[in-house]
């Protein structure tokens, strides 16, 4: 309820410690079984983005760990819808084009984030 709650009242759900780690990097990280997949869903219908890195390079998938096989099905089901505005961050990274004195700050933004 308080997670809906904060959403409700406009909660950035992307929004960013100092080392890059979005809640769901924060509650993949920490998590107790019984209420993770409730709010992994909220967040996700909230629009949370799965494939942000945090500095270490660490998409939210990267951290769970080996042995919540549950958990990390779940994720890469919901991965596999990622949107085509992500994927194209990704590859931008990627293949190291050149960004920061072309795009809009938001955009220079969106993709470091990928």
């Amino acid at each position: 309820m308080t997670i809906d709650l904060l959403i409700h009242c406009g909660a950035d759900i992307d929004a960013m410690d100092f080392d890059g780690n979005t809640p769901l990097h924060i509650l993949l990280r920490n998590f107790s079984p019984s209420y993770v997949f409730k709010i992994i869903d909220i967040l996700c219908n909230a629009g949370a983005h799965l494939d942000y890195v945090n500095k270490k390079g660490h998409t939210p998938l990267k951290l769970v760990s080996k042995f919540h096989k549950k958990v990390t099905e779940e994720l890469k089901k919901r991965m596999d819808v990622i949107r085509l505005k992500c994927s194209c961050a990704r590859l931008i990274r990627q293949e190291q084009f050149s960004y920061q004195n072309i795009l809009s700050t938001s955009l220079v933004n969106f993709i470091q984030k990928h």
